[in-house]
């Protein structure tokens, strides 16, 4: 893996980025915004055949694409299907318009003007049937978040490129007679294709592990509608984006109309091409960074509007400045548009439907591409240049209107499951199987196969804690707490909390290198099957964008729905989602000497907090510190439950988890089963299997209803060696705290791995909390042992996934793995080995799956597998080496010395029953 999270990540950046920049250098040469406009003109007097080019271009380019998107969803690997028809048909055809011009410009205009439509026609065809393939591989190579970049860097440098490539073209039109001028510009740009085109194949691909077989066509074509049907938010934006697709119709027409209108020679058409070429080349990079940062919705709304300022500049252009002025905003729509509009769709997207959204996208779109021009050309022949520019922008106004506020941003906002139940079917459900806000309702829920099987789930305690990185995520609490070494470490550092108070450290939770594809790889990479980060923990500071209440990363801090992007993130993967949240224990946590058991807190303290000034106490904060001198406990505990519906109704989870609360005590136990009902209520009409995790915590009181839900243990703390529910083990990753902090340790991946290995042989699973960086960073020491377990199950993850315990679970010692401390036992994993043995089988009884925490220097014996126990193979999981083995009274004895083991971590072996 690479610093992007992607294999051959650098290479493939560069030697694409390199196709690009060549490729749109030798797009400059022969730019369909100008110098095919003026061949046309040469060729021809008619307005309607200069705007034929955009408009054959469109239906040549897009209407392919919906047919060959089913067939790239069935390849593997798209490079050698891309290389092959963009070389014969997409690059091939533009020397060949050189050849034609020597042949016929000036002997033969129409056939000159025939033949080049045919070919520019070819090219565009070519084009459009690799466009699914090529957008798909580049979304494998280069992560979302560096999409943007990528295509602003590729396009910027080559219009860069392109600025030289304008003043050559101003010289060659300047000095070299017509039509010579014309072919060797396309003789040029034949070359550099040829150039891009060895770069191109240059890319390391890897094969994709989710390709669709590509079926019957008439079958793939059946099921489009159902993606439009299904997803709104996508059809908001096909109906947007064809009005903005409308408001470029004039695009051609800005250099034709300064070189009609002011009479310019050719050297100041070349200027006009070279400020056209070089705005890109400066804006695109940029345009590319913004919408990696803010989302590419944004840079398509910014597309619009500068369309409309490029037509008010033609309308009132009187000079060379004003058109020049008019072609640089042209060229900024044309940045944002071109670095934006294939990056959106990707993010529509669901990863193995990528090519197919690519398709269906441009074919929707291709009949108003082919239009506007066309349209943009009747309306300059009937009505002028100035109806054109004016109808531009008017669509340009509205196009921009429908994106910034009716379209909402896929990145953050994930489409919804394409077999989703509509609301008018979900009303006709039976509602007598909809859940009841009670216990006797609720506690019919059933645990739902796919956490079952998962076994392991990752999420992360992240927040403003991070950012003084020390103690541990209770800091917030402990600086008010005179008592407290971090009350003074905060005072020595920072200085008093009436100079410095906790909500000042939002400003330094900047989440600047945080990226949420990154974390998505990493997750995915780890062999975990759902994962999250913690909504909020008890200081109450959200790591989602919520329009409930202002102390969040939407409103402040990095100005980002942190959440929602990675939401979008781990559905691209086909990874479920939980939301973990702590702030039910909130009200007064700041407190110093606070406890929600007895409810009291050190009253002394508190004075010397309101005497000295500190912004605990301010009642500008009192909703965010929620501290009872300056808000009341009844508009806490309304907002915590706004917040969790919104999270729910926005994100839509898989999996809920709430820290411990007072869900059973009079006047928050009915809240707590309504909040309950609800979420289920609304997995059934997202289509969804859901869960609630019900935590045991310091108190030994369950959550909720001991019978809801699936018991969660937190760092194995009074855990039972065997247990008979559902039940899920939480651990943290860090030594020292939950959070980010310098200096901690952190568990090595042979900890982890027998941690998880050990709960599923049990019965139950493992969810782990990272430490993430406040700049959005996952350090690599916490990295390493995530891949060290994503390597183990990637190879022996079959005795891992989908299994149910054995009836003997495990042999070992298992009082070293027990530790008491403050009254409590917990579990812990860091001294297993070879001499620790756990068992799984799969369900259907046939295969049992015997493993040593540890690599074995000798013969194991597995007592649970004696004499009796049909077995007819045993083999190493991961290997074709031959295995001896020997089975007696005393159980199956494998001589583990004789065999090669390719880790260092756990050994598997597969016992397959007669």
């Amino acid at each position: 893996m690479t610093e992007a999270g992607t294999p051959n990540f650098r290479w493939n950046f560069t030697v694409n980025v390199l196709d690009n920049m060549l490729y749109a250098l030798a797009a400059s040469l022969v730019a369909q915004e100008t110098i095919l406009p003026l061949l046309v003109s040469k060729l021809s007097d008619s307005p309607l055949l200069i705007g034929l080019i955009p408009a054959l271009y469109s239906i040549s380019y897009y209407l392919p694409q919906l047919f060959m998107a089913n067939h790239a969803e069935g390849l593997r690997r798209k490079l050698p299907f891309v290389v092959v028809f963009s070389g014969f048909l997409q690059r091939l055809p533009i020397p060949l318009i050189g050849l034609c011009l020597l042949l016929f410009a000036e002997s033969n205009a129409t056939m000159a003007l025939a033949l080049f439509f045919a070919l520019f026609a070819v090219s565009a065809f070519g084009g459009g049937i690799v466009t699914p393939a090529w957008y798909t591989m580049i979304g494998k190579v280069v992560p979302v978040r560096r999409r943007g970049v990528f295509f602003g860097i590729a396009n910027g440098g080559g219009m860069l490129m392109g600025v030289g490539g304008a003043l050559f073209v101003g010289r060659v039109l300047e000095e070299v007679a017509y039509p010579n001028s014309f072919a060797w510009l396309f003789f040029v740009a034949g070359g550099i294709l040829l150039v891009s085109l060895v770069c191109l194949a240059l890319t390391r691909e890897p094969p994709s592990e989710d390709v669709k077989r590509a079926g019957n066509l008439r079958q793939y074509l059946r099921r489009l509608p159902a993606i439009l049907r299904a997803q709104h938010n996508y059809r908001r934006y096909l109906l947007s984006y064809s009005l903005l697709r409308v408001s470029l119709m004039s695009t051609s027409f800005f250099v034709v109309f300064g070189e009609q209108s002011l009479q310019l020679g050719g050297a100041e058409v070349g200027l006009l091409v070279a400020v056209f070429i070089g705005t890109q080349a400066l804006l695109q990079p940029l345009m590319g960074s913004l919408g990696d940062r803010w989302g590419h919705k944004r840079n398509l709304s910014l597309a619009a509007l500068s369309i409309v300022l490029a037509s008010g500049c033609a309308l009132l252009a009187g000079d060379i400045a004003l058109v020049a002025l008019a072609v640089s905003l042209l060229a900024c729509a044309i940045s944002c548009d071109s670095v934006s509009q294939y990056n959106i769709v990707l993010e529509f997207a669901p990863t193995a439907e990528q090519p197919t959204y690519i398709g269906l996208t441009n074919s929707i779109l291709a009949p108003v591409t082919f239009a506007a021009p066309l349209l943009g050309g009747w309306i300059a022949a009937q009505f002028g240049y100035n109806a054109l520019f004016a109808a531009s922008a008017g669509a340009g106004l509205v196009a921009a209107w429908l994106l910034l506020h009716w379209v909402a941003e896929p990145r953050h906002n994930p489409p919804a499951p394409m077999f989703a139940p509509t609301k008018e079917k979900q009303r006709r459900l039976d509602m007598s199987q909809a859940y009841a806000a009670n216990w006797d309702s609720l506690t019919k829920h059933e645990v739902p196969a796919w956490f079952s099987d998962s076994k392991f789930g990752l999420y992360a305690h992240w927040g403003i804690y991070a950012v003084p990185g020390f103690g541990n995520e209770w800091y917030g609490k402990w600086m008010y707490d005179p008592n407290h070494e971090i009350h003074q470490r905060h005072s020595e550092r920072f200085g008093n909390p009436a100079d410095f108070g906790y909500k000042d450290f939002i400003a330094g939770f900047t989440a600047e290198h945080y990226d949420a594809d990154d974390w998505a790889d990493l997750f995915t990479a780890s062999g975990a099957r759902y994962a999250g980060f913690s909504l909020a923990h008890h200081d109450g500071f959200g790591l989602w964008d919520s329009d409930v209440y202002r102390w969040n990363v939407g409103k402040m801090g990095p100005r980002r729905d942190l959440y929602g992007e990675l939401a979008a993130a781990l559905r691209r993967r086909d990874m479920r989602l939980v939301a973990p949240f702590h702030i039910v224990r909130g009200f007064n946590w700041f407190l110093p000497g606070w406890s929600q058991w007895n409810q009291r807190f050190d009253q002394a303290a508190v004075q010397r907090g309101i005497d000295e000034g500190w912004d605990l106490f301010d009642p500008d904060y009192s909703d965010f510190y929620w501290v009872q001198q300056t808000s009341q406990f009844d508009d806490f505990f309304a907002q915590w439950q706004a917040k969790v519906r919104e999270v729910i109704d926005k994100y839509q989870p898989e999996l809920m988890w709430f820290d411990g609360g007072k869900f059973r005590d009079e006047g928050f136990e009915e809240t707590a089963l309504e909040m309950l009902a609800f979420y289920l209520n609304r997995g059934r009409e997202w289509g969804k299997d859901v869960l609630v995790l019900n935590k045991l915590p310091v108190s030994m009181q369950y959550n909720f209803h001991p019978d809801f839900g699936v018991i969660n243990f937190e760092s194995g703390r009074d855990r039972p060696a065997n247990y008979q529910r559902a039940w899920n083990d939480d651990m943290r990753i860090g030594d020292q705290s939950w959070g980010w902090v310098e200096g901690q340790r952190y568990h090595q991946g042979h900890t982890l791995l027998c941690k998880l290995i050990d709960c599923t042989a049990r019965g139950g699973t493992m969810m782990l909390s990272l430490s993430p960086t406040p700049d959005g960073r996952i350090p690599r020491s916490q990295r390493e042992p995530l891949l060290q377990m994503g390597d183990w199950l990637r190879k022996y993850g079959e005795a891992i996934y989908e299994t149910v315990p054995y009836s003997t679970h495990a042999e070992g010692d298992d009082s070293k793995l027990i530790v008491e401390r403050r009254g409590h036992k917990f579990w812990e994993y860091a001294n297993c080995d070879a001499s620790d043995r756990r068992y799984t089988q799969s369900k259907d009884g046939r295969t049992i799956y015997a493993m040593t925490l540890g690599i074995p220097r000798g013969a194991v014996t597995f007592a649970a597998l004696r004499t009796g126990l049909g077995i007819e193979r045993v083999t190493l999981l991961g290997s074709d080496q031959p295995v001896l083995w020997t089975q007696s009274p005393q159980g199956l004895t494998i001589q583990a010395d004789a065999l090669r083991y390719d880790n260092n971590l756990a050994a598997a072996w597969k016992i397959q029953l007669r």
